[in-house]
């Protein structure tokens, strides 16, 4: 009987630190991934500008400007809102800034 016991407590000691790593571990992995969301990496373009015509998105004119960094594409395409202004409006004639690496 008493060796039931002391397998029993030997069973939940290491069901607590296989716990206690795992909660570890998350925690390490959801701070990384809040960083890359709070501070992603700088995007960089290789055109300068461009001027909008009828049609354009800033999805379509962030792939013909060819940019780079960021975690996704979603998070360049919002990049080069922001470095115009800050509206996801495009206007026919309308010149977009990409910003540029260094």
């Amino acid at each position: 009987m008493n060796a039931i016991q002391t397998t029993s407590k030997k069973g939940e000691t290491m069901k607590k630190i296989l716990i206690i790593i795992m909660v570890i571990v998350s925690a390490v992995v959801i701070t990384v991934r809040i960083n890359q969301f709070v501070n992603p990496p700088a995007v960089s373009c290789k055109v300068d500008s461009v001027v909008a015509v009828y049609g354009d998105t800033y999805w379509n004119l962030e792939q013909y400007a060819n940019c780079t960094g960021g975690i996704d594409k979603r998070d360049r395409v919002d990049a080069v809102i922001r470095f115009n202004g800050g509206s996801p409006m495009l206007r026919h004639g309308q010149t977009v800034y990409f910003p540029q690496g260094k």
